[in-house]
This record gives C-alpha cells, sequence and structure tokens, in this order.
C-alpha cells in the first residue's frame, strides 16, 4: 500500500524537522521540506504529494497563504495551515484558500495526527463529490430531453443546451431567474413558450431535489419536444382513418383471420359476399366452416404456408347459408419469428356470375363440337348398326348351324358394345356436369379423343400421339380437359383441311413430363407444385396471322364462315385450362402450322380409376317374385325371359301407374323391383316413392340409357347407387338382381 507524503513548508529549520519526525512517526511519508512559499509551489508541481503541511507566516514575498491559493487553484492538493497567530485578519485570509485544517502551534502528535487523517478524508470526499458533479453535469449536457434544475427558491441553478434551445435562454441567462420566467407555458400547459415566440408541445416531468429525506431543496424539470410525435401521431391517425375508409368501403371482401379460421376484421363486401348481414356479425366466425372440400381448404394452406403470399387464387366455397360462391383472393401469410403462419389477410372478390356465365359458354360450345362431329359420328354408328342388322339377318339363315350362330351372335355382341361405348362418350361430353376435380390420367383422355375423332378426319391426315409412358397424373376434370383436346385436335383438322389442293397433313398430340422452374416459368403456372404435365397438339395447316392471333381466345371471335362456327371454342379452351391453374400458349405461322402447347400442374397421387364392382355371389339365379317396369316392351321381353331361365317369377308393367296397382294388388308378394328410370307419365324414380309408401321396405334398382341429374337427386341415397345402364349383358342384369335382393336363393 502506498504510503500518504506529505509537503512540509516551515521556514524554522528546527521546528521543520521536529514536524518531520512527528510525521514519520505516524506512518507517513516526508515529500520534502522547504522554506519559502516560491519553494512550496515548486516542489508541490514536481512531486504532487497527498497533502501540504504549511506555516502561514514564511520569509520571502509569498507568504504561506497565497502558496496554498497557487496549490489549490493550479495542482488541487488539500493544504493544511500551521500557524502561531489566530488573528481575525488572518484567519479571514486563510478563509479564502479553502484550508483543509488549522493547527496553532504549539500543537500535540495526537492532534496533528487527527487533523492530517480529517484532511486527507475530506480531500477524498471532495474529489469524489466533484467527480461526480462532472460526470452529472456532462450527462445533463448530452442527454436529448432539456433539464432545468433550481435551487430552493425556485430560482434556476442549471441548465443544459437542450433547454436553452427550447427556451431561447443561455445558461447565463437563466440562472438566477425565476423558473416559470425561464419555462412559461400555455395557459393549458401543454405547450412551452418559447422566448423567440414558438409555440412548442412539450411533455415533462418534475423531481424534488432530495426526496422525501431532504424536501424543499429544490426542483429538476426535464421535458422534451413532442412535435415530431404529435404530428406523427395526427399522421397515424390520419392513414388509419384513410385504411378504415378504404377497408370499409372496398368493393373487394376484405378480411384478416387468425391461423385457426377466426375472423379478426372484415369489411361489408365480404359480409356480404357470405351472407352475413353486418361485419359484425361476422367477426368471430370461423372462415374454416366456408370451405365446403376440406381437402381443398387443406392446399389453400400448404401453399400459403410454403409461398407465403398468393396472387388470384380461385376457389369453390360456401356462403353462410350453404350456397355455393366462386371467389378469386390475393392471400398474404403473416409468420412469426420461427417462420410459422399465425395469421393470414385475404382479399376476394364473388366470381360466381362470371363461372356461371362461363359454363354457359363451354356448354354452348360441346353443343357446336357435338355438331362438328355429327357426321363422322353417323358414320360410326351406321357401321355398328349395319353390323347388327346384317348378322341378324345371317343368324336367321344359319340357326340350325352352332358355329355360326356363336359366331354371328358374338359380332353382334361387339357391335353393340360398341355402341353403348359411343352413346356414353357423347353423354358424358355434352351433359353439364358438376365439375370433379381429381388425379386424371390425361393420357386416356387422349387416346379417346383419337377414338371417337378417327371418323371424322380426313384419311390423308395422320395423328401422331407421343405420350410419355410414365405421364404424371393431372387435378382436374376429366370432361373438361377432354372438351380442351377434343377442340384443339377439332381445329387442327380444320387448318389442314383449309389448305388449297387437299395436301396431307399431320396433327401431332406429344405429352410429357416437365418440371416448374428449370423447365417452366413459375410465373405462368401458378400452382405451388414443382412438376407438370406439357401437351403439345399441333398441326400442318394453314397457321394463324400475327395480326389476329392476339384475338383468337376471345369469345365468338371465328375466322370461320358463317354457319360454321361460333368462336367459342378457344375460349372455353383458355378458360378451362385458366381453372386447371395452368397456362396456354400458341405458336403459329402462316402456311407452316400451329402449336398449341398446354401446362397443367402434376398431381401427386395416382389417377382416378372407374373400375366396375364385381358382385360375388354363389349362384346368379334364385326363386324371389320380380316385377319389372319399362315402356319399352322388347326391354320387358327380354327381362322376363332372362330372369325366367335362371329360376324367378316374373311379373312386367309398362308403365309406373301399372306398376303401382300391381304392387298394391300383390300385397307383399314382390321382391324386388326392376324399373326404367326414364318413362312417360311416372318416371322411375315418382313410381319408386309412390312404391315405398306403399311398402316402405320394398327393394328397387333403376335400368337407364340416359341419367339425369334431377332425377338421380330426387331417389333415396341407398338407391342412387343401385343403376344398371343399357345396354347391359343378360349376366349384368343377373348379378344386380342377386346384389340387390342381398343373398342366395329363399
Amino acid at each position: 500500500m502506498k504510503q500518504t507524503a506529505i509537503l512540509i513548508v516551515e521556514d524554522e529549520n528546527i521546528v521543520a524537522k521536529d514536524i518531520g519526525v512527528l510525521v514519520v512517526r505516524q506512518g507517513y511519508q516526508v515529500a520534502d521540506i522547504v522554506s519559502t512559499g516560491e519553494d512550496a509551489v515548486r516542489v508541490a508541481e514536481e512531486k504532487k504529494p497527498d497533502l501540504v503541511l504549511m506555516d502561514i507566516m514564511l520569509k520571502g514575498h509569498m507568504d504561506g497563504i497565497e502558496a496554498a491559493e497557487r496549490i489549490r487553484e493550479q495542482i488541487g492538493i488539500p493544504v493544511v495551515y500551521l500557524t502561531a497567530f489566530a488573528d481575525e485578519k488572518t484567519l479571514e485570509r486563510a478563509k479564502v484558500t479553502e484550508a483543509f485544517g488549522y493547527l496553532l502551534k504549539p500543537f500535540e502528535e495526537r492532534e496533528l495526527h487527527i487533523t492530517i487523517e480529517m484532511a486527507l478524508y475530506k480531500h477524498q470526499m471532495e474529489r469524489r463529490l466533484k467527480e461526480h458533479e462532472q460526470w452529472l453535469e456532462t450527462t445533463l449536457t448530452s442527454i436529448g430531453d432539456a433539464v432545468i434544475a433550481t435551487d430552493r427558491d425556485g430560482l434556476v441553478a442549471f441548465m443544459n443546451p437542450k433547454a436553452e434551445r427550447l427556451t431561447g435562454w443561455t445558461h447565463a441567462e437563466a440562472v438566477g431567474a425565476p423558473l416559470a420566467q425561464v419555462l412559461r407555458k400555455s395557459d393549458d400547459g401543454a405547450a412551452l413558450l418559447s422566448r423567440d415566440g414558438r409555440q412548442i408541445p412539450i411533455e415533462e416531468t418534475v423531481a424534488p431535489v432530495g426526496g422525501r429525506t431532504m424536501p424543499g431543496m429544490g426542483s429538476v424539470v426535464v421535458f422534451r419536444d413532442i412535435s415530431d410525435r404529435r404530428a406523427a401521431e395526427t399522421a397515424l391517425l390520419e392513414s388509419e382513418e384513410r385504411y378504415r375508409l378504404f377497408f370499409e368501403e372496398d368493393l373487394t371482401g376484405d378480411y384478416i383471420a387468425s391461423v385457426d379460421g377466426r375472423i379478426l376484421e372484415c369489411n361489408t363486401a365480404f359480409a356480404t359476399i357470405f351472407g352475413f348481414p353486418s361485419p359484425e356479425v361476422a367477426r368471430g366466425f370461423n372462415i374454416l366452416a366456408l370451405y365446403p372440400d376440406p381437402a381443398a381448404r387443406d392446399r389453400f394452406f400448404t401453399h400459403l404456408r410454403t409461398r407465403r403470399k398468393l396472387e388470384y387464387y380461385e376457389k369453390e366455397m360456401v356462403r353462410r347459408d350453404g350456397v355455393t360462391v366462386h371467389v378469386v383472393e390475393n392471400a398474404i401469410g403473416v409468420l412469426d419469428a420461427r417462420g410459422e403462419l399465425v395469421r393470414y389477410k385475404g382479399y376476394m372478390f364473388d366470381d360466381t356470375e362470371r363461372k356461371r356465365l362461363e359454363e354457359q359458354l363451354r356448354q354452348a360450345q360441346k353443343m357446336e363440337s357435338i355438331g362438328t362431329l355429327a357426321s363422322g359420328i353417323a358414320h360410326d354408328f351406321n357401321n355398328i348398326l349395319n353390323n347388327v342388322l346384317g348378322f341378324a339377318y345371317q343368324l336367321q339363315r344359319h340357326s340350325g348351324d352352332p358355329e355360326r350362330v356363336s359366331k354371328y351372335g358374338q359380332t353382334i355382341e361387339k357391335s353393340a358394345t360398341r355402341g353403348a361405348e359411343l352413346c356414353m362418350q357423347l353423354l358424358s361430353f355434352a351433359r353439364a356436369n358438376k365439375r370433379e376435380r381429381v388425379p386424371t390420367a390425361l393420357g386416356a383422355i387422349i387416346d379417346e379423343v383419337i377414338g371417337l375423332t378417327s371418323e371424322t378426319i380426313p384419311r390423308n391426315i395422320e395423328i401422331r400421339r407421343e405420350i410419355d409412358s410414365a405421364l404424371f397424373p393431372v387435378f382436374g376434370d376429366k370432361g373438361e380437359l377432354y372438351q380442351v383436346i377434343l377442340n384443339l385436335v377439332v381445329n387442327a383438322r380444320d387448318a389442314i383441311v383449309e389448305l388449297p389442293n387437299n395436301p396431307p397433313g399431320t396433327i401431332s398430340i406429344r405429352a410429357r413430363n416437365t418440371r416448374i422452374g428449370p423447365e417452366v416459368n413459375p410465373f405462368l403456372v401458378n400452382s405451388g407444385e414443382e412438376q407438370a404435365v406439357e401437351l403439345k397438339i399441333g398441326d400442318t395447316g394453314v397457321g394463324i396471322p400475327s395480326h389476329i392471333r392476339e384475338k383468337i381466345f376471345d369469345p365468338f371471335f371465328t375466322t370461320k364462315q358463317k354457319g360454321q362456327g361460333t368462336g367459342l371454342g378457344l375460349s372455353v379452351v383458355y378458360n378451362i385450362i385458366r381453372n386447371h391453374r395452368g397456362v396456354l400458349t400458341v405458336d403459329s405461322e402462316v402456311g407452316a402450322g400451329t402449336t398449341f402447347t398446354v401446362y397443367l400442374p402434376a398431381a401427386e397421387s395416382k389417377p382416378v380409376e372407374q373400375k366396375p364392382e364385381h358382385v360375388a355371389v354363389s349362384s346368379v339365379g334364385g326363386r324371389e317374385t320380380i316385377l319389372v317396369v319399362d315402356d319399352e316392351p322388347s326391354m320387358l321381353e327380354l327381362a322376363k325371359d332372362v330372369l325366367e331361365e335362371h329360376g324367378y317369377s316374373v311379373h312386367t308393367a309398362c308403365s309406373g301407374e301399372e306398376a303401382v296397382e300391381k304392387l298394391r294388388s300383390m300385397n307383399g308378394q314382390i321382391s324386388l323391383v326392376i324399373l326404367d328410370l326414364m318413362m312417360k307419365g311416372m318416371d322411375g324414380a315418382q313410381t319408386f316413392l309412390e312404391m315405398r309408401r306403399i311398402d316402405p321396405g320394398i327393394k328397387a334398382f333403376f335400368c337407364t340409357g340416359y341419367m339425369p341429374g334431377t332425377v338421380l337427386q330426387s331417389l333415396p341415397e341407398p338407391e342412387r347407387g343401385r343403376i344398371l345402364h343399357k345396354p347391359f349383358a343378360p349376366q349384368g342384369l343377373l348379378q344386380m338382381v342377386r346384389s340387390t335382393i342381398g343373398g342366395g336363393r329363399m
């Protein structure tokens, strides 16, 4: 530990040495002993002692008081006076130098020790206080807030630069002035009235100096200019008001929902779209309940989580009353720090009316396409009828030849089956069904279209088919995709037919797998999937001139002569592809041909296969009583013969009214009713419902060559699945009978 060094200033040598001995004996170190004031100042500057013991009366021009004054001002070392004089004048001079102690000669050793320790302690405390004051002053000077401190009389004692700038007063001008004069305020106290006339909104706090233990020592006022904050608050309020008006008056349905689907906020348009009487009623409702298809809902949220932002996302929802509504939505997901979706915002508009008109347009174009194919279909169907009639005649001529009978019968069966397939394709294509988006095999649809159009395409036109063996399924509606391919193939045929001199031509149909990103621009296929299917349908026809190429997708635009086309085909194709989240492009050159390219997002799962149901029964015969109802006598005869050959008791009726009367008259003897669905008068569905009133447990199934959706919807749920489509093989009829009755022989 460093010893305390003391400088002794005494002009009497013996006294100086005695003091030195006392100092050393008390454990201090003598830094030096000098006899004049000038030497005292010089040695103090050089050796920086911890304390100076200074005799007041010194020889020379500088006495002890003057030397102590210089040492205090220049070096800041504490001084203790040694004097044999204690007159009033000397003491008054000594007070000015702020000495740290006085010792009257002669003094005791103990008295010297106490005085030295008190002087050292006092100097240490004053130094700490000064350092703290300097730190506090620096802090108050540099902080961003304005600070004014007052004494116990309310007069300004301190003001930092920030307070000077706000009040317009300098520190020198303000010190000693009343606080109310420097810090003038408006009547409401919310603003500072600056010296230069400015009115500045402020926020202030006042704290008493000394706190609760030593009140009345003054106060500290801290205040800040809140002009920028007030301006920001005003701007924020104005912005919020503009946003509120925009949100509430926006024609699109705007909403904010939590990740669990709870609607946090919505506007009037949103409430209107979904049938809520007001936004207040809609708030708190779970939007997940407005999705009719859970799989479609999950796809939406999967895309939102992975991509965070969805644009022009089309989806089907339901109103609060259950009515279907089609919407197009822009959605933005809000993620937390971990990347988890916490809420999302949506902006949607009701697209139901456009969808309805689009569906009408699509159906009208279907009719046009069927008309275009009519000649080829008639040719194909006449071939089928020719086979049936011809080989029926041959059967009659060679009825005694079992080998020929079997051969002719098989040919008739194949022809009838081909005719049935052709009818089913036409009905499926023409029917205005509800769209069913499922994983679909595009290659199978291409083959169906080629099979259907083969008879309508001239023999000089070759169809080339190139399809990947492992082509991805696409997520879509089979009927709509069938319509797309059929339209493009028919257009390709017409483009080749238009060539002069009827040259040979080629229609190429190519389908392959591709990837979105490396091979296909992701902005084209806006689906969120990574895989896609590319379909190209090209021709070597006349080509499309550049000046009309941009119009070919417009509804009712056509280059064909009047009566040969409505101009709906490519417009419908474009809308179908867009609804499948795909893209359609065209590349054409006059005289060289045209290629339409379709990109469709691939489905993750395998295509849905429509497999026929096989009913395992121990025997197709039975002893039950069956009532067959059909308005076609030949159908009644066929069913009666087949069923009776297998042991059943069969009754027939040629109308619904007759069937109801027979059921009533036979009083519970009927085990099963076979009904033609489409009959004159009372149809099959109406007949069955009337029969159930008579016998609630009656079993039935239906035969039909055409099944309108309205008739099907009128049937009870179990019977909707019991449909046998005409034409049917006898084995199919027998299997349906046994599966409906539900067991073996009775």
